[in-house]
């Protein structure tokens, strides 16, 4: 488990400024002294203070308030901004299941909390899992608020950005807790959940209808600059994460709007294409090779959904037309797509 494990400075301010309404003076010696957090480095947008920091303010705050639906409260209480390079990532997503899992993505940029998967569940049903990084610093009042949050956020984003989605009905149906329910407490979850909630379970996540997942959504018209922007924003707190991640990611994300060209991925990066080029050939590829093999993982995605027609999977992953799509998938498994999936 990754100890080092941070949340962003807005977000931390955003607790100072919650904790200070509802409960008092913050206690901002304490917090320099066992954290290093300073008002001066929460200016700086590069600064990340540790989760525990976040996770004492959950549990000062609902010890003091004696509420045992903190993290409930928190959602409510907190005033929440998306930036607008941020919106233009989840709006390339083609269906609703790719939309939640590139939220489940950016929401590293503001609290490493927790994980975030859509797995099989029940024959009607897939499960938006939310799994904690580090069990051992992370209080439930968090994965509370990280459930609800996510739920609200979501829905809100689906609706402003694509009304469609909500004509088939239910969206998410219910929430599966793995705590057990606080005492004292009645119907607040249902209440603020607005669907069955359903305590001490194997894991904690939002149940979703496997059509709603299918919901096709119309790309809007972004900047590729504000796509390249996301990753570069991710890999800063992604340790792991290389420059041929971030070229592959951002390359996935285009895809649906045709295929992207080097020279403007290269632009994009703030790179010559030479320094582009050599960056990549660093790390043992080059951009064809990163092209073809995100076409090969997407296009194997989209198949095994058997929800798309080929004529879709073929415009998805940014061909012309079907021919040169077929060429390509002939050459990745030395048969054709109708022959594989019949």
């Amino acid at each position: 488990m990754d100890q080092n494990l941070t949340v962003s400075a807005t977000h931390f301010k955003y607790h100072i400024q919650m904790f200070e309404k509802l409960c008092g003076p913050f206690d901002y010696l304490h917090y320099q002294q066992k954290y290093g957090i300073t008002l001066t480095k929460l200016q700086q947008d590069t600064y990340r203070p540790p989760l525990e920091a976040a996770t004492e303010f959950f549990m000062a705050s609902a010890a003091i308030l004696r509420d045992p639906c903190f993290g409930l409260t928190w959602v409510n209480k907190v005033q929440f901004k998306v930036s607008s390079h941020i919106v233009s990532k989840l709006g390339t997503a083609p269906d609703v299941s790719t939309f939640l899992l590139q939220c489940g993505r950016i929401s590293a940029l503001t609290s490493e909390l927790a994980n975030f998967t859509l797995e099989p569940f029940d024959d009607e049903h897939s499960i938006f899992k939310v799994t904690p990084a580090n069990e051992g610093i992370t209080s439930y009042y968090q994965m509370d608020a990280t459930l609800l949050f996510t739920k609200r956020i979501t829905h809100t984003l689906l609706k402003f950005r694509y009304p469609d989605t909500q004509l088939s009905g239910k969206d998410y149906s219910c929430v599966l807790i793995s705590h057990e329910k606080p005492q004292g407490v009645l119907d607040e979850y249902e209440r603020e959940f607005e669907i069955p909630v359903k305590f001490n379970q194997t894991v904690s996540g939002l149940l979703v209808p496997k059509e709603w997942l299918n919901v096709r959504l119309t790309p809007l018209d972004l900047s590729i600059d504000d796509i390249i922007k996301f990753e570069i924003d991710r890999a800063q707190i992604s340790r792991q994460q290389s420059h041929t991640d971030m070229v592959s990611n951002c390359v996935a994300s285009l895809l649906p709007y045709g295929s992207p060209k080097r020279e403007d991925v290269a632009q994009a990066f703030n790179m010559s294409l030479r320094s582009f080029q050599r960056r990549l050939s660093d790390e043992h590829t080059n951009y064809k090779d990163i092209l073809d093999s995100v076409r090969k993982d997407q296009c194997s995605q989209y198949l095994e959904r058997d929800c798309y027609p080929l004529e879709e999977v073929a415009f998805l992953l940014g061909y012309s037309n079907i021919s040169a799509f077929y060429t390509a998938f002939k050459r990745w498994h030395n048969t054709t797509p109708r022959q594989l999936t019949d």
